[in-house]
């Protein structure tokens, strides 16, 4: 890649307070060098510094999918990138289900987890960025670069692969999505707090800071029956589950946009199926309710129009979004895992579906049901049936 130079985010600019003490944090820890009165490495690539809010805080970044075509990401080839296999809260959920009530909850998260992945010392070059008329690189991983989530995640994996080869909790319990790394485990076990005390003491071996555990439940805690893992608030006593208030009165908000709008962007719809998407994971039955809505999608994706309208059908389905996220109750019933059809099964036939009238019946009108096993031998013959005056009563309306 050849040098460059790119613009700053009109967003850095405007907190631009907050992006001079991130930078002097940064170079403070050593995940940044700097500042240099002039590029300092040859063919230096100043990439743009983005703002992104983010509840309670401002994430700094680079954006290094700029220039478009020879950006830092342009140049990766994603074939030679490793495929990740994370959780989500669904899958969280069944395990809760697994361990039963009361079962014990334990959440970890990494502090700056990126930038405690070095990068290679060629690389540093295509990682620099200007500021305030400096110039500086960053040393580790950037947020947002594609090589990134695989670096980490081979940091990642094997921190909980050496924990769990010192506990007795099975892995299946285990979880991780990138840095965070819940579990939980049934009530009457000490494999939540075996686990949680291992885990915490080998991050502190190698130097890999963890969030303290929050009073709220919520960035990381330890051996508790409720809390928020994955965007889902999870309570073990009543095996229930709620979406956080903020995140419902977005949702709630996108969904009255849309019902109130004449028309919406391809980049309002996305949004708004981002959000539907994160709650029916959990509500299984609303995926009934997202076949119109895909179809929007899909139309606003191939025909890149500058505005679509919701059909009427969308906007019944958004209907049943509002009212499901209207309800007075937030805590539902954590939905069973859906499971695959089983190798061996029963047959059941009734007459309707083939079932043949025999002699045994005496001539009588009704109905039968005939069971077979794996073998095809009878496993249960019911039959239900009504005397003919009966039927002939039943016609003449008596």
């Amino acid at each position: 890649l050849p040098s460059c130079s790119v613009k700053n985010s009109k967003a850095a600019i405007e907190n631009g307070m907050i992006v001079t003490d991130t930078i002097c944090s940064w170079v403070k820890k050593g995940f940044v060098s700097g500042p240099f009165s002039s590029p300092p490495l040859n063919n230096f690539r100043s990439n743009s510094i983005l703002a992104v809010p983010q509840p309670g805080k401002v994430r700094i970044c680079m954006n290094v999918s700029l220039p478009e075509g020879t950006s830092f990401n342009d140049n990766i080839a994603k074939h030679a990138l490793e495929k990740m296999r994370m959780s989500s809260a669904r899958k969280f959920g069944a395990s809760i289900l697994g361990c039963g009530k009361k079962s014990v909850m334990s959440k970890f998260d990494f502090v700056d987890a990126y930038k405690n992945i070095p990068a290679a010392i060629p690389d540093l070059r295509l990682q620099g960025f200007a500021w305030l008329g400096s110039f500086f690189t960053e040393n580790n991983m950037t947020f947002g670069g594609k090589p990134s989530v695989q670096n980490f995640d081979i940091v990642g994996a094997t921190m909980r692969e050496l924990a769990l080869s010192k506990c007795k909790i099975p892995p299946n319990l285990v979880h991780r999505q990138l840095d965070d790394v819940p579990l939980v485990a049934p009530e009457k076990t000490n494999w939540c707090q075996e686990f949680s005390e291992e885990y915490s003491k080998l991050c502190k071996a190698v130097n890999m800071e963890l969030a303290p555990d929050c009073p709220n439940n919520d960035k990381a805690f330890t051996c508790q029956t409720w809390g928020k893992v994955l965007g889902i608030n999870f309570r073990t006593t009543d095996l229930t589950w709620s979406l956080p208030d903020t995140k419902k009165q977005k949702t709630l908000a996108a969904i009255k946009n849309a019902r109130e709008s004449q028309s919406m962007s391809l980049k309002d719809i996305q949004k708004l199926m981002g959000r539907l998407n994160h709650v029916s994971q959990m509500a299984p039955f609303l995926n009934g309710f997202r076949h119109n809505l895909n179809d929007e999608l899909k139309k606003a994706t191939e025909k890149n129009p500058q505005k679509i309208q919701l059909s009427v059908f969308s906007q019944k389905d958004l209907n049943v979004w509002s009212a499901f996220l209207s309800d007075p109750n937030p805590w539902l019933p954590i939905p069973h895992p859906r499971t695959d059809p089983p190798l061996c099964y029963k047959k059941f036939v009734s007459d309707s579906a083939g079932f043949t009238r025999t002699s045994i019946w005496d001539g009588e009108i009704g109905c039968g049901i005939i069971g077979l096993n794996e073998e095809g031998d009878t496993m249960l013959a019911h039959q239900l049936f009504w005397p003919r005056d009966f039927i002939q009563n039943k016609k003449d309306g008596k």
